[in-house]
């Protein structure tokens, strides 16, 4: 699975699953007594379904969060689209406040870059852009994952372990006929019971092969009510209820509030068998059965949230909510129920609605240009030039003198007797999983940025230029192609420049796209066109022409690197 797959799942389940856990909040605390406690599990259900359920279903609604700015539609759905952009966003903030505080000191570019603060935002920024960073933070979920769930296991191993120890023997004599009378009536299998010693309260523990342990303390007319209430757990698969509920705690152990639902699922729960329990009951009996309840929470609660098992134990607050529902009881209203019930389902249809109908098709192009303004294609065929063989960079100090040659070449053309520069290995991550050599070389000439990557084979996945200071834009007007003056020999400039700084690119274009832009500046000789070189399996590269008669690249390079 591709790591934009997973993000989409983590974020948009994270976020509709947290307001669902809020909204459950409000009903436990309202609407208990109107809808009872197995409604609110019902709908605990729900929530558990979206929290681990991948499902992405069509929403035409949701394309208007669909952010132009997310270049890889094809994978990244509109919420994390929209994350991934903000947070980029707010890193840029951060990283021009840096810089134009350095600038403002008398600070050279190298040494406002080589600021802590920018340092780490240019860090961040290109990590995000090439993926870098998705793949580190993927590691930690990763490894927190892993921890909660190793966790969960040794809880497991350690409970089990210690019910082992204390068990003392089976079940027998009256006890053990009133307990099989008990199935007989609930209609369940009588599965194993060890009475153990010491034990607080009663349990149904495992879920394959379950079993109940009971307190060898327990008086017989409080053991046959701790056994009632264990079979209900039982007869309403409330052990693959608890698994699930730690399964959303290892997917989702990041977010507080699914531990805090799991808790409160398991508060419900008891209170589900309660009412189950208790539902056929007299006043009489209702009481002595919340008695049990407060023996056993005198102890204290049983067992812990990462234990498969279930308890009839409980404290706080929690044991008089449940004593409450018991002796209080009041009416619960079917229809209510229903509607309850039939309104969650429908909103859990609606929370996966994730995914843009409207967004390419996994395998095109992720960011189709041609989509959000007007091109004209061209033939690559028509203007194809000379191949250039790829070249061997195999230091920092190779991938500048590439940089510097491509700045003071016939396309750039560049004065660089006044400038400084950086230059480092810096290897980004592959779709694949693995990593590709290149390198990052920076600089300031005559004040102006310089950023650029180079490959291995001398291709440059980027390399651009600030835009002088005095051009303005005028983004609304569209200049059309007849009206780019010798546009055929500027096309066939546009894809020799491509060639020179890709070495190769031409044999393997689709097409060669003309995006038609009102340029910097109001004197119609000083106008930008940009050209976009469409390469199958590949985002698309764009370059940015000036098309005066010297012409001159000002940016070229591939969208994600």
């Amino acid at each position: 699975m591709r790591t934009a797959g997973i993000y989409n799942f983590l974020l948009e389940s994270t976020i509709l699953a947290s307001i669902a856990i809020l909204l459950m909040l409000l009903v436990r605390r309202l609407f208990r007594r109107q809808l009872g406690s197995r409604a609110i599990c019902f709908a605990w259900l729900l929530v558990a379904i979206r929290l681990l359920c991948p499902l992405a279903l069509p929403n035409p609604i949701i394309h208007e969060i669909q952010t132009p700015y997310n270049f890889d539609q094809a994978h990244i759905r509109p919420i994390a689209g929209q994350i991934r952009v903000r947070f980029n966003d707010a890193v840029n903030q951060v990283n021009l406040r840096a810089l134009n505080s350095g600038i403002s000191s008398g600070k050279t570019f190298v040494e406002v870059n080589d600021q802590p603060i920018v340092k780490l935002t240019n860090r961040l920024n290109h990590d995000l852009y090439y993926g870098r960073l998705a793949h580190t933070v993927l590691y930690v979920y990763l490894a927190g994952a892993a921890g909660a769930a190793g966790w969960f296991v040794y809880a497991n191993a350690r409970f089990r372990r210690q019910l082992k120890k204390n068990r003392i023997e089976p079940l027998s004599g009256g006890l053990l006929a009133k307990y099989q009378a008990l199935c007989a009536e609930l209609h369940v299998h009588p599965l194993p019971v060890y009475l153990t010693d010491p034990l607080p309260g009663a349990c149904l523990v495992g879920v394959t092969r379950p079993f109940i342990a009971l307190p060898l303390s327990a008086a017989p007319e409080d053991a046959e009510q701790m056994l009632l209430h264990e079979l209900w757990h039982y007869k309403t698969r409330d052990p693959w209820w608890t698994l699930l509920q730690l399964l959303c705690c290892v997917v989702h152990w990041f977010n507080p509030l699914v531990w805090l639902a799991a808790h409160l699922s398991r508060v419900d729960r008891e209170m589900k068998c309660d009412e189950h329990a208790a539902g056929g009951m007299d006043e009489e009996n209702k009481r002595r059965y919340a008695a049990v309840l407060v023996k056993s929470a005198a102890r204290r609660a049983l067992p812990d949230l990462p234990v498969l098992a279930t308890g009839m134990s409980m404290t706080g607050k929690n044991l008089k909510l449940r004593v409450g529902a018991l002796l209080q009881g009041g009416k619960r209203l079917l229809a209510a129920s229903v509607i309850f019930a039939v309104t969650a389902s429908l909103l859990l249809v609606c929370a996966f609605a994730t995914a843009d109908p409207a967004a390419p098709k996994a395998g095109t192009f992720a960011y189709n240009v041609d989509e959000h303004v007007n091109m004209t294609r061209l033939s690559p065929e028509t203007y194809q030039v000379a191949a250039l063989p790829a070249l061997s960079i195999g230091s920092a100090d190779a991938a500048l003198e590439r940089v510097m040659t491509v700045l003071k070449s016939s396309y750039m053309r560049m004065d660089l007797a006044e400038g400084t520069w950086t230059a480092q290995k810096n290897p980004v991550p592959t779709v694949d999983g693995g990593e590709r050599e290149g390198f990052t070389v920076d600089g300031e000439v005559n004040g102006r940025n310089i950023m650029s990557y180079v490959r291995p084979d001398g291709t440059l996945s980027y390399v651009n230029v600030d835009f002088p200071d005095d051009w303005t834009w005028d983004n609304e007007t569209r200049l059309p192609m007849d009206r780019v003056p010798d546009f055929d020999q500027l096309a066939a400039y546009a894809l020799e420049a491509a060639e020179y700084m890709a070495p190769g690119i031409q044999e393997k274009l689709e097409g060669m796209y003309f995006l038609w832009e009102a340029g910097p500046g109001d004197k119609d000789d000083t106008r930008l066109v940009y050209f976009i070189f469409r390469v199958p399996g590949e985002t698309d590269w764009e370059m940015a022409l000036e098309y005066t008669p010297e012409r001159k690249v000002w940016s070229f390079g591939q969208g994600n690197g």
